[in-house]
């Protein structure tokens, strides 16, 4: 992922230039421990996002109560996400520079990419093969956090802009094909 096709596609490139035409978005700079994290095997959250457990548990001598959490909580990251939240309505989308989780959405209570909370985010994030792809491949990661806008498959569509100059349009979901286009 270093070509410069690849780096003016991100996201963190072509937004500046186009802020006024898309939905609002804010981007987070990732801290190198906050990438270690994402890249760990599991789905853990911090202790502080961990919903209280309920109150069975199984009577197995293998079950392993509470892990011990060591290491950072991540609270700058979380505080700032909480922030974009009530800013952006309690409701939003996010992505690395380059992709969508759009494989964790089973992530959600609605199985949207629709996130209601910071721990909906960490789950986002850390069930996604995709993030976990551009973990691996980018250079520096940025998460875009994105005001949520329930858009419809059929009208998504991909824009190719050079020179400031719309240059093609196709369809997004190009898994289905919609008669009425």
């Amino acid at each position: 992922m270093n070509t410069d096709e690849d780096l003016c596609s991100s996201i963190v490139a072509w937004l500046p230039a186009f802020q006024t035409e898309t939905v609002e978005t804010a981007l987070i700079s990732l801290s190198d421990a906050f990438i270690e994290y994402l890249k760990q095997d599991g789905i853990r959250l911090p202790p502080s996002l961990r919903q209280p457990a309920a109150a069975a548990t199984p009577a197995d001598d293998s079950w392993d109560e509470e892990e011990t959490w060591v290491g950072d909580e991540f609270t700058d990251v979380q505080q700032e996400l909480q922030s974009l939240l009530k800013q952006f309505g309690g409701r939003v989308f996010v992505k690395t520079n380059w992709s969508a989780p759009r494989d964790a959405s089973y992530m959600t209570v609605d199985n949207t990419l629709c996130a209601r909370s910071v721990a909906d985010i960490f789950l986002l994030l850390k069930g996604s093969d995709r993030v976990a792809h551009d973990l691996l491949e980018a250079p520096r990661l940025t998460l875009a956090v994105r005001r949520w806008v329930a858009i419809t498959p059929s009208s998504e569509f991909r824009c190719f802009v050079r020179d400031r100059c719309l240059v093609g349009v196709c369809q997004r979901d190009v898994q289905n094909y919609y008669g009425f286009l």
